[in-house]
C-alpha cells in the first residue's frame, strides 16, 4: 500500500509538469507562457501600463511612428481585445516623444493646478514656456530618401485640401485650418510653375488631380467650395495627429522641390493680391539668388516668411524653421559619392518634371490671355491654365488686365446668361479646361458653351483596357487628339469581336429552342424595317447562321469539357485561382454589356 501511494503522488507530479510545460524538438523543457503568440503580442492596456500614457497619447504615437494593431491567428487574452506586436512596443518606448508627452501631461496640470488658485501670473508664465517637440527626425526616420516621401504623399495632400476647407469650431482649430490653406497653396504654386498637372476630373466629391513630380505620380482630391457642417461621427483628434505628420512631411518635399525648380521656400504672399481674389497666384515665387544653394536662405527671408504666416501655432511656425536646416546637416553627412548622385538625380527629376523639355501639354494654351470669372472655382482653374502656359486675369483689382481688355481669347464662365459678351472672345465652361487637358489637345469651344448641355466627361484614371469598354465620346476626342485612329479602330473591333464572342458564348450555352426563338424574333424586326423581299433574304442568311452557331456550339462545347477536365486536375490552389480569375472575367464582361445598354438607352432617349 505504501508502494501504490508513492507510485500514485509521482503520476499526479508527472501530469502536473506535462500541462505547464511542453519538451520542444532539442528535448528541453519550455515552460507556459515564455513561447509563441502570448510573447510575440501584447494587448493595448498592457502596453498602456507598459509605457505609462494615456490612451490619446498612445494613439497619438503610434500615428506619428507607423505602428498599427494585429491580427493574430489564436487571441490568447481573447477575442474582444486590440493586439499589438511586442517588439513594436519595446520600438515605442525607446523614443524621445514619449517624454514630451509626460511633460506636456504635467505642464497641463500646473496650469490646471494655478488655475484654480487663481495664480493668473504663474498661468502666463506657464504659457509662455510651454513644451515643445518638432517630428523632423521621425519624417526622416520614416522616409530616409525623397522618393520615399513622394510615393506616399496622396494621403499628405488629400488630408491637407480636406483641412483646408473645413470650417473653424471646438474639434477643428483655427491653426490647423490656417496651416492648410498655406501648405495647399504652395503646393498648387509649385504645380502650376512647373507645369506637372496631367489629370483633372470633376465629380461629385470633388476635383481629382494628378500632378508628376521626380518620376512619380501625385493623386489627390480637392473638395468643392461649399458651406460645410462637422460630422460628429468622426474623430477628429485622430485626424489631426496625421495632419501634424503631413504637415511636416510636406514642408520638406515641397522644399525640395521648389529648389529643384531654382524657386525659394517658403514663397512670398502678396497681401494685396490675396486680398483682390488672386487665389494661388497672391503667392510670389522668388528665384533662388545666384552663388546661393536652397539650404542655406538668408535669415531675412526666413523672418519675413515666419512675419507672414504669423497667425498659425508656435509649434507649427517653428517647426517650419528647421527643414533647411535639417535637410543641410543630412547633405553634410552624406559622402561626396552620395552627393554627386544626389545632384544628378535632382537634374533627373527637373528633366521628369517637364522643366527643361516642354511637352504638349505645356503649351495648348501658351501666352494666350484667359479671363476667369468670380463664379468658377478659382484655384483649380488657374491652376490649369498656369499648368497650359496661359496668362491668367481675375475680377480684382490687383488683376494684370480687365475684363474689358479687346485682347482676351477666351473667358471661362458658369452661368447659363451672360449681360454682356465681346464677340471677339470664346466663352467656354470649366469642363473644357479639364477635357482639353487630359487629351492634350485644344478641343473646339461650340460643345462647351454657355447655356449648352455639356458633352460626357469621361474620367481620365479608367482603364478602358481593364473595363473592356469604349465611349463614343472617348473616339471622339480620339480623333480630335489625332491619335493612331487605326489603332482605335484596331481596339473597337478587338472589344466588339469580344462583346460578340461573349454574346455567342452566352448562346451556346442555351439550348436550341432558346436559339430559335432569338433567330425568329430578328426575322421579325427584318421583316418590319427593310420588307418583305430583304426579310426573305435575311431568312436565307439565317439558316447560314444556325449552321454556323450549331458548329461553333459544337467545338465550344469540346473546348468546355475540356478546360473543365484539365480545372478538375488542377491542384486545389491553383484551382481556387483560377475561379477567382473566371470570376473576375466574368464580371469585367458583364460591367461592359451593362455599359453598353445603358449608352444604348442614353442614345435612345437623347434622340
Amino acid at each position: 500500500l505504501h508502494f501504490a501511494s508513492h507510485v500514485g503522488r509521482v503520476l499526479c507530479v508527472e501530469n502536473t509538469a506535462t500541462h505547464q510545460s511542453k519538451v520542444n524538438m532539442g528535448g528541453k523543457m519550455q515552460k507556459k507562457g515564455k513561447t509563441g503568440n502570448v510573447v510575440k503580442y501584447i494587448t493595448r492596456n498592457k502596453a498602456l501600463k507598459k509605457l505609462q500614457v494615456s490612451l490619446q497619447d498612445f494613439r497619438r504615437l503610434c500615428i506619428l511612428k507607423g505602428v498599427f494593431p494585429r491580427d493574430p491567428k489564436k487571441k490568447v487574452h481573447g477575442t474582444n481585445k486590440t493586439y499589438y506586436l511586442t517588439k513594436d512596443i519595446i520600438f515605442l518606448s525607446h523614443e524621445p516623444l514619449l517624454q514630451k508627452f509626460r511633460d506636456i501631461r504635467t505642464h497641463e496640470k500646473k496650469i490646471i493646478r494655478a488655475r484654480g488658485r487663481r495664480d493668473f501670473a504663474k498661468i502666463r508664465r506657464l504659457e509662455k514656456h510651454a513644451p515643445m517637440y518638432t517630428l523632423d527626425k521621425v519624417v526622416l526616420e520614416r522616409y530616409p530618401t525623397f522618393q520615399d516621401a513622394l510615393r506616399d504623399l496622396n494621403d499628405a495632400l488629400c488630408m491637407v485640401h480636406l483641412f483646408a476647407d473645413q470650417p473653424a469650431n471646438d474639434k477643428i482649430s483655427t491653426a490647423q485650418i490656417e496651416q492648410s490653406q498655406e501648405l495647399v497653396r504652395r503646393w498648387q504654386l509649385w504645380v502650376s510653375k512647373s507645369q506637372a498637372l496631367r489629370k483633372v476630373f470633376f465629380s461629385v466629391k470633388g476635383v481629382y488631380c494628378e500632378a508628376e513630380a521626380s518620376g512619380e505620380k501625385l493623386v489627390w482630391l480637392a473638395p468643392l467650395k461649399f458651406s460645410r457642417t462637422t460630422p460628429t461621427d468622426v474623430d477628429f483628434r485622430v485626424l489631426g495627429s496625421f495632419l501634424e505628420l503631413y504637415t511636416t512631411q510636406l514642408h520638406f518635399v515641397l522644399f525640395r522641390l521648389f529648389a529643384a525648380i531654382g524657386l525659394q521656400y517658403p514663397p512670398k504672399i502678396n497681401v494685396e493680391a490675396d486680398g483682390s481674389g488672386a487665389g494661388i497666384l497672391a503667392a510670389e515665387a522668388v528665384p533662388i539668388a545666384a552663388g546661393t544653394s536652397a539650404a542655406h536662405a538668408s535669415d531675412d527671408d526666413k523672418q519675413d516668411a515666419s512675419a507672414s504666416n504669423a497667425k498659425g501655432s508656435g509649434e507649427i511656425s517653428g517647426r517650419r524653421d528647421t527643414v533647411a536646416s535639417v535637410i543641410q546637416k543630412s547633405s553634410e553627412d552624406m559622402p561626396e559619392d552620395d552627393e554627386q548622385g544626389g545632384e544628378s538625380d535632382d537634374e533627373d527629376d527637373g528633366d521628369d518634371q517637364g522643366i527643361v523639355s516642354k511637352n504638349k501639354r505645356q503649351e495648348l494654351l501658351k501666352n494666350v490671355k484667359v479671363f476667369v470669372s468670380r463664379e468658377v472655382p478659382q484655384d483649380i482653374v488657374m491652376m490649369m491654365l498656369q499648368s497650359m502656359g496661359a496668362v491668367v486675369g481675375w475680377q480684382g483689382e490687383m488683376s494684370p488686365f480687365k475684363e474689358t481688355d479687346e485682347e482676351i481669347a477666351i473667358q471661362i464662365v458658369d452661368r447659363d446668361f451672360q449681360r454682356h459678351r465681346y464677340i471677339n472672345r470664346e466663352y467656354v465652361q470649366p469642363q473644357w479646361l479639364a477635357d482639353t487637358l487630359n487629351w492634350a489637345t485644344k478641343l473646339p469651344t461650340s460643345e462647351y458653351e454657355p447655356g449648352v448641355v455639356a458633352p460626357d466627361h469621361l474620367s481620365p484614371f479608367v482603364n478602358n483596357d481593364a473595363e473592356g469598354y469604349l465611349p463614343e465620346r472617348a473616339k471622339e476626342l480620339a480623333q480630335l487628339a489625332g491619335q493612331d485612329e487605326e489603332g482605335e479602330g484596331e481596339e473597337a473591333s478587338d472589344m466588339e469581336s469580344d462583346a460578340d464572342d461573349s454574346g455567342d458564348e452566352e448562346a451556346i450555352g442555351g439550348d436550341e429552342i432558346g436559339q430559335k426563338q432569338e433567330l425568329s424574333a430578328f426575322e421579325a424586326e427584318l421583316r418590319k424595317e427593310v420588307g418583305d423581299e430583304q426579310a426573305a433574304e435575311g431568312a436565307s442568311t439565317n439558316a447560314s447562321v444556325v449552321g454556323g452557331l450549331k458548329k461553333r456550339s459544337k467545338t465550344a462545347s469540346k473546348k468546355d469539357s475540356q478546360a473543365e477536365r484539365q480545372r478538375m486536375m488542377m491542384p486545389n490552389k491553383l484551382r481556387k485561382v483560377y475561379d477567382k480569375l473566371s470570376a473576375e472575367e466574368e464580371g469585367k464582361k458583364a460591367r461592359s454589356s451593362a455599359l453598353r445598354s445603358k449608352a444604348k438607352a442614353l442614345k435612345k432617349a437623347r434622340s
